[in-house]
């Protein structure tokens, strides 16, 4: 009589399980993306642009519009799928889900881990040195500094990321071969 392993009793009892929570921690993680990257964030440096009593640094306007665009790139697939390229399309246009689509959005999502990190640096920076060197004030010269390498490292990390992407070739997905093999 062959005896069973108490653990892949366990690991095939929760196996289900863990495939329901995966779903759910993508969908947490995409409402978290909408609400805070793509509402949140939008109404907060519009009010730091818009009210006139309200002073803010330039960096802290471009770390938010850093966290912006990181969170619009990480739902692209999302958009894509529902209101660019519905379901019930019949003509040869790609599907969201083509290999092509995905790489850009993996190498849009590349360009801005960098990106993030390096804002999220510019801003710990930039309250380094007002709180050491108040008398250095917030000139543009150093907001420009501290808040143009993000974008730099996002482009850098993009098209570093995204020149293998230019090997798929869009025929070959709208006839239906892939080029990745």
């Amino acid at each position: 009589m062959d005896s069973v392993d108490p653990e892949a009793q366990q690991l095939g009892s929760v196996a289900p399980n863990a495939e329901g929570a995966f779903i759910r921690s993508q969908w947490i993680f995409t409402v978290l993306q909408v609400l805070g990257g793509q509402i949140a964030l939008p109404v907060l440096l519009a009010t730091f642009i818009c009210v006139k009593g309200l002073r803010r640094n330039f960096v802290i306007k471009s770390f938010c519009l850093t966290w912006i665009i990181s969170s619009i790139s990480y739902c692209l697939e999302l958009y894509a799928f529902h209101f660019v390229l519905p379901e019930s399309r019949s003509d040869d246009i790609l599907e969201p889900s083509t290999d092509i689509f995905c790489l850009n959005q993996a190498a849009l999502i590349n360009g801005c881990i960098t990106m993030t990190s390096v804002a999220t640096l510019g801003v710990v920076l930039d309250l380094w040195l007002i709180i050491r060197i108040p008398r250095l004030g917030t000139g543009i010269k150093r907001s420009l500094l501290l808040s143009t390498p993000a974008y730099i490292s996002f482009l850098v990390f993009y098209v570093k990321t995204a020149i293998p992407c230019q090997s798929v070739r869009l025929t070959d997905h709208v006839i239906g071969r892939s080029s990745l093999q």
